[in-house]
């Protein structure tokens, strides 16, 4: 039961984590950016950390007023989703982009409970094993969720800056709560 929870807890953790991503992800798909170039890790600092906490509530602004997921943007759009990455210290909007990205590739692997780093392919592995076990899933959800994980795990994902990781738990807290 213990091991059923903190599987929950985790997989709560990675769809928090990811939900960043998707938010900028909104912006990115209406920008049309290439996706061999995704994603792209970068060095952290701790400003770059606490610059993508402050943007996202601008950014959740932001992504409301797009019409759909793959809208291309206007010239004004694109002028103002790249106002909010210089209002929070990024040069453009593809480097604020960068900085979620990273933070939510390491924060996907650290356990919410124990604040331990796991590679990021061990824990897409312990979540395939939970969606292949999990019997409330509908079939069909289940083996697009599988083929999901399976592609990312051929990818062979690696944290790039292993820097990244210590400042990433340091401010573990204040970035699930904004990235949910």
């Amino acid at each position: 039961m213990g091991n059923t929870l903190n599987t929950n807890v985790r997989l709560a953790a990675i769809k928090a984590a990811l939900s960043a991503v998707v938010s900028c992800m909104l912006v990115v798909m209406a920008v049309a950016e290439p996706v061999a170039d995704f994603p792209k890790q970068v060095p952290l600092t701790e400003q770059s950390i606490q610059n993508v906490i402050a943007a996202q509530a601008d950014l959740e602004v932001f992504a409301k007023t797009l019409q759909s997921p793959g809208e291309e943007l206007t010239t004004e759009q694109e002028a103002e989703v790249n106002e909010i990455a210089v209002k929070h210290g990024f040069a453009t909007f593809n480097d604020l982009e960068d900085a979620t990205t990273t933070i939510s590739m390491v924060l996907a692997s650290i356990d919410p409970e124990t604040g331990e780093f796991s590679e990021p392919r061990k824990v897409l592995e312990e979540e395939l094993e939970a969606i292949k076990a999990d019997k409330d899933l509908v079939d069909e959800d289940r083996a697009i969720m599988i083929a999901e994980i399976e592609a990312t795990i051929a990818t062979d994902p690696k944290v790039d800056h292993p820097e990244n990781i210590a400042l990433v738990q340091k401010f573990k807290d204040q970035l699930i709560k904004v990235l949910q």
